[in-house]
């Protein structure tokens, strides 16, 4: 039926062409019948997939929608899971894995949070904002056990350009330094975090921290 109706199509155009080269094409017809055919279900097939790709994210965004109404957590824990299992290349699945990790970190599920935030970053590498949440979410999940590695990831993001984690990468550093008793490396992070958000509601708290830490590490205050 398809190659019926493409044929047919062929010959209406042949009668808009000029005569010479509608000859032409006649002479040629089988050749070029066959490859108009060819194209022409590879046109049909192409446009197809399109049609079907897009009722695909629908039907993932519709679940996605059910998936964060949810309030009971094992269930929104399972239909997260099955979006990401049910329409995998989707950006519904996509923003599930980044959720889904979230979920696991709220629930002490680290081994999994970070498992979920890895696939994600895999998943999210052609958009740097959301993959840096995935990259962070990493670094949350295994801050208790891994703590140098997390600071290594806390500190690419830090230094990354055009992601919106840059002040929550800088804190949590100069947190966890403060902790281990490194005040001059927590004054760095401290001070950094001063100098390029000065207007932050919290910026009082934050030189606060900072003036303890220079006069626990025995520096001078190098901001402003």
């Amino acid at each position: 039926m398809l190659q019926k109706q493409l044929k047919e199509f062929y010959y209406e155009i042949l009668e808009l062409l000029p005569s010479d080269v509608r000859e032409f094409f006649l002479k040629r017809g089988k050749d070029i019948l066959i490859i108009f055919l060819v194209v022409g279900v590879i046109y049909v097939l192409t446009f197809s997939f399109i049609k079907y790709q897009e009722k695909i994210q629908l039907a993932a965004a519709k679940e996605l929608g059910f998936a964060i109404a949810e309030n009971d957590m094992k269930k929104k824990e399972k239909m997260f899971k099955d979006i990401i299992n049910g329409y995998s290349n989707t950006s519904s699945a996509n923003f599930s894995r980044l959720i889904l990790g979230s979920l696991m970190l709220e629930t002490g599920k680290k081994d999994d949070a970070r498992n979920s935030f890895q696939e994600a970053q895999k998943k999210l590498s052609a958009t740097p904002a959301l993959k840096a949440s995935a990259r962070i979410g990493e670094a949350y999940s295994i801050i208790d056990t891994k703590q140098d590695e997390a600071l290594s990831i806390l500190k690419e993001i830090s230094e990354s350009e055009n992601n919106p984690y840059t002040g929550v990468a800088l804190i949590s550093m100069a947190v966890i330094y403060e902790n281990k008793g490194d005040f001059k490396q927590a004054k760095t992070y401290y001070d950094k975090y001063n100098r390029l958000f000065p207007n932050d509601p919290n910026s009082s708290m934050i030189k606060e921290k900072l003036q303890r830490m220079v006069d626990l590490s025995g520096g001078n205050n190098t901001s402003s």
